[in-house]
């Protein structure tokens, strides 16, 4: 790997997690300055926030949607790891659904695709979706 490319998957990351840090410190908008005007981010059919977002103010939009669904929300980053245009963030969620008051604790992987150093794709992947339609009684 050369090390043009080396230096564009850890400049990847440290936006990242510099996102996360932002978002941890509440600057929701910071947390999305680096999302491209054009992202798209998808949420699995099996959440109450299912569907596929366009642009900055969908990505808000499911953002807030997806934390609005619970309770004594915890959202911890164990791991960051770039791969070419991709980073990938291992993270542990928990919390309890506000609409069936049902606790979660799970481990969830997250893909953000770059590309000209904005993120122009966001994807999750659910330890089990279907643990998660009975929390939330979709």
């Amino acid at each position: 790997m050369s090390d043009l490319a080396t230096q564009m998957e850890e400049q990847n990351r440290q936006k990242t997690i510099a996102a996360y840090e932002r978002l941890f410190a509440g600057d929701f908008d910071g947390f999305c300055a680096d999302f491209d005007e054009n992202i798209q981010l998808f949420e699995p059919d099996a959440l109450p926030y299912s569907g596929a977002y366009r642009g900055v103010e969908g990505a808000k939009k499911m953002i807030q949607a997806a934390m609005g669904t619970s309770e004594d929300f915890s959202f911890s980053v164990e791991q960051i790891a770039a791969a070419g245009d991709l980073v990938f963030i291992y993270v542990h969620m928990s919390g309890r659904a506000k609409k069936t008051g049902r606790t979660f604790s799970y481990p969830l992987v997250e893909m953000w695709r770059f590309r000209d150093g904005k993120v122009v794709e966001f994807r999750p992947f659910y330890w089990d979706t279907h643990q998660m339609r009975e929390v939330y009684g979709v």
